[in-house]
């Protein structure tokens, strides 16, 4: 629900009313749209010609209606998001002020943003992946865009199941095309790992392959597997080393033989045991630990 302000063609307001309730109270206007000189269909039987008006009459459908636009795009937004789509596009979103709020809006930009990005990613886990088969126990593990910029701010978040091959796509509702973001992964047992370098999303989809080169990872953190480059596994505690700490927790589920979905078992196959206690170990005493940015 947002608060919208009318403004002349000069972006200065005159006065602000509501579409439905503000959702930000230390802000009023949320934004503002044109609500002086507007051109608009004339009135009377016949008439096909155009006049112009003024006022919150014309700046809070004309914001309904774009509101209306970037659900077409993505009927999946919540009001919420609608609303941070707005802001976020408008033309004072860095320096919002009691005079303007967050700028006026653009439809053009606000509906490029709301439309879904994809990411097409292959990505191989160490433990779970087997060369021999060239096939992996699948598992979800989630993706975060972050900014290519310190302090490499989280921008947005996908979780995603991997198959067998290692694919899955992830869809993004807060990314915008020709921005560059690192991709930072998250497994439930395996080392973070970051993308080499951000990379950007082209006609709203970007794809990337983990699995070619130990150079797709940010400091070549890969391991080979095969003839396939895999991301390290043992992190267990999420500290960003495999170390003794993490081959205690291994230890004390194997003697205990722990089953199930549990974070010890770094080869997907839902037990706890000595396979996965070598696999801690041998990462431990090469000191495998997290690289990023």
């Amino acid at each position: 629900m947002i608060t919208v302000g009318s403004c002349n063609s000069n972006k200065n307001r005159s006065s602000f009313s509501s579409v439905g309730l503000t959702t930000d109270g230390r802000i009023k206007p949320d934004v503002v749209a044109l609500g002086s000189g507007n051109f608009v269909a004339a009135p009377g039987a016949g008439n096909t010609g155009y006049t112009t008006g003024s006022g919150t009459s014309f700046s809070c459908p004309m914001t309904a209606g774009v509101c209306a636009v970037i659900l077409s795009a993505n009927h999946n937004l919540t009001p919420r998001q609608v609303w941070q789509l707005l802001i976020q596009t408008a033309d004072s979103s860095f320096a919002p002020n009691r005079l303007r709020g967050w700028g006026l809006i653009n439809c053009w930009e606000a509906v490029k943003l709301a439309i879904p990005k994809t990411l097409d990613l292959k990505l191989l886990i160490q433990g779970f992946y087997k060369p021999a088969s060239d096939s992996m126990v699948g598992d979800s593990i989630r993706v975060f865009l972050r900014s290519n910029s310190s302090p490499f701010a989280i921008v947005d978040s996908a979780k995603r199941y991997l198959n067998f091959s290692g694919n899955a796509s992830f869809i993004f509702y807060n990314a915008s095309n020709g921005i560059n973001y690192y991709l930072q992964i998250i497994h439930r047992n395996a080392l973070e790992t970051w993308s080499k370098t951000s990379k950007s999303f082209v006609s709203n989809h970007l794809s990337y392959d983990f699995t070619t080169d130990s150079a797709k990872a940010f400091g070549n953190n890969l391991i080979l597997s095969g003839s396939k480059w895999v991301i390290y596994e043992g992190d267990v505690n999420r500290d960003g080393i495999v170390d003794l700490s993490d081959i205690n927790l291994v230890y004390n589920d194997a003697i205990n033989f722990a089953s199930g979905y549990i974070g010890t078992d770094l080869n997907g196959d839902n037990f706890t045991d000595e396979s996965d206690l070598l696999l801690a170990y041998n990462n431990a005493i090469n000191i495998v630990s997290l690289k990023r940015p």
